[in-house]
C-alpha cells in the first residue's frame, strides 16, 4: 500500500491539473503542459534505468573476468603441483624442474594479467603487480 488514496471523481476545471512533481509537492498546469511534463520524466528515467543496466552489465563481466582468473591461476597451480610430484618419482634434475615450474609461473601471472585487462574494458590501465 502507498500513502497515496485514489478515488472516482469528475473535475471541474478540465484546463488544468496538479502534477506530482515529487516529495509531495503538486504544480498546478496546463494538459498540455503535464503530458510534456510526463514525457520528460519518463525519458529521464528510461535513461538512468539504460544507464543502470549497463553499469550492472560491466560489474558482472568485472566479477566473472576476476572468477575465471582466480580459477584458472587454482587450476595451474595445482598442474604444477601434481608436475612436481611427478618429477621427483621420476628423478628429473632440480634445475630444469625449476626452469619448467618457473616458466608455467610466468604463464600463470601472464594469463591472470590478460583475464583482468578483459574484465576491466578497452581503455582501462590496471596496475601490473
Amino acid at each position: 500500500m502507498t500513502s497515496s488514496m485514489y478515488v472516482p471523481g469528475e473535475l471541474a476545471d478540465i484546463e488544468k491539473v496538479l502534477v506530482d512533481v515529487g516529495t509531495g509537492y503538486y504544480i498546478e498546469k496546463t494538459v498540455p503542459e503535464a503530458r510534456e511534463f510526463y514525457k520528460r520524466k519518463e525519458a529521464y528515467l528510461n535513461e538512468g534505468l539504460s544507464n543502470l543496466a549497463k553499469t550492472i552489465t560491466q560489474k558482472r563481466k568485472n566479477l566473472q573476468g576476476t572468477l575465471a582468473a582466480k580459477a584458472y591461476g587454482q587450476i595451474q597451480k595445482r598442474t604444477l603441483m601434481v608436475f612436481a610430484s611427478f618429477a621427483r618419482v621420476g628423478g628429473l634434475r632440480r634445475a630444469v624442474l625449476t626452469e619448467v615450474m618457473q616458466a608455467k609461473m610466468y604463464e600463470i601471472q601472464r594469463q591472470s594479467q590478460a583475464n583482468r585487462e578483459k574484465a576491466a574494458g578497452p581503455g582501462t590501465a590496471l596496475a601490473t603487480s
